[in-house]
């Protein structure tokens, strides 16, 4: 630029053309070359933002890998679109990098926020506050929705201890306990989700500030469509995506491309469905997992998995179907991992002492 040289600046963009390649893994199949296009990436950032109030102040902690799309689109690339900070832990302790640079936003993970719940009380034990913070979550539990500011000078002494500045967290997982997102709020750290794929580029649904529900998805975002194929009498059926955010299908497999989209330009997601009377949605599962019973009722692993994971005395959880004697009688079954620390901390220790 210095001698004159304007080839970048003046460079011709296909905003359409297929310029990334997001290989996307499924565990059960060979990976995917998703081909995502500047305008894909560029819709989804600019219809996020007008939901999601990114501010200029704003800075975030990066705690998820850069190859998470994820963590690439809807976190990082939509940070530097609105201006705002992101900060890098340099160090394995993230908790104590959050103390050190006090994050106003938080983009994660179901794991993160899980890690983010239980460090609060291991914390409280430490500091022998445990006790009084149990006292105090009965208050705020009667707290209407709307009063996350009042939880936040409740619990400002908590919250200091990662920074005492978080206004917002965000994470995309349709199979997160929502029991959890509600305890997060009582402790004045207001957490909402969403839902996305590799195919939409990322982020395609997701609960507002002032607009949202824990146990969903939340909403389209702005300039997606969304519609639910062939349902059943309780309105559960296959989630159907269109939208300028949807992507051109996997490279080379032109096969793969004809099962994914319909016929008016829909992208299957795979993913089973229900929509409520606000218009918000709510994930059940992959359809290719479902386990249907003799009587003809759809089982969803993830709902299950979802459900008995939510306790904190578990740790893992992994459903499965097992076939009987009959080759139409189908048995559900678990492998259930306990998590044997927090068991060992019930030992001896009244209500006050634990957080289940």
């Amino acid at each position: 630029l210095k001698i004159g040289d304007q080839k970048f600046i003046n460079a011709k963009v296909d905003k359409d053309e297929a310029t990334i390649l997001q290989f996307m893994f499924d565990e059960f199949d060979l990976p995917k070359g998703v081909k995502v296009s500047q305008a894909n990436i560029c819709n989804n950032i600019r219809y996020v933002t007008s939901v999601v109030d990114i501010r200029e102040s704003d800075l975030s902690l990066s705690v998820l890998p850069l190859h998470n799309p994820f963590e690439t689109v809807t976190a990082f690339m939509t940070l530097i679109y609105s201006g705002a900070t992101i900060a890098f832990c340099d160090n394995s302790n993230v908790f104590a990098t959050m103390k050190e640079i006090k994050p106003t936003v938080l983009f994660g993970d179901k794991e993160f926020f899980e890690n983010l719940y239980k460090n609060i009380w291991v914390t409280a034990r430490k500091n022998r506050r445990h006790r009084k913070l149990k006292r105090a979550l009965v208050w705020s539990n009667f707290l209407g929705t709307k009063s996350i500011e009042i939880r936040q000078k409740k619990f400002k002494d908590v919250l200091a201890e990662y920074g005492g500045r978080i206004r917002i967290g965000i994470l995309e997982d349709p199979y997160m306990n929502s029991k959890l997102l509600k305890k997060l709020q009582n402790l004045g750290i207001f957490v909402i989700q969403g839902y996305g794929m590799d195919e939409t580029s990322y982020l395609a649904f997701i609960n507002h500030v002032k607009k949202f529900k824990n146990a969903s998805v939340g909403l389209p975002i702005p300039g997606v469509e969304a519609e639910i194929n062939e349902p059943n009498p309780e309105g559960i059926g296959e989630l159907y995506i269109k939208g300028k955010v949807v992507t051109q299908g996997y490279y080379g497999d032109s096969e793969e491309n004809d099962d994914v989209f319909s016929k008016d330009g829909f992208i299957k997601t795979g993913n089973v469905v229900y929509k409520d009377s606000d218009g918000f949605f709510y994930v059940l599962g992959k359809k290719k997992n479902a386990i249907v019973s003799k009587a003809g009722y759809s089982i969803f692993p993830e709902e299950i998995e979802n459900r008995v994971t939510g306790s904190a005395l578990i740790k893992q959880c992994v459903v499965y179907c097992k076939q009987m004697g009959n080759k139409d009688e189908l048995k559900v079954c678990a492998i259930i991992v306990p998590d044997f620390t927090a068991i060992e901390t019930l030992r001896g220790k009244s209500k006050f002492d634990v957080d289940l």
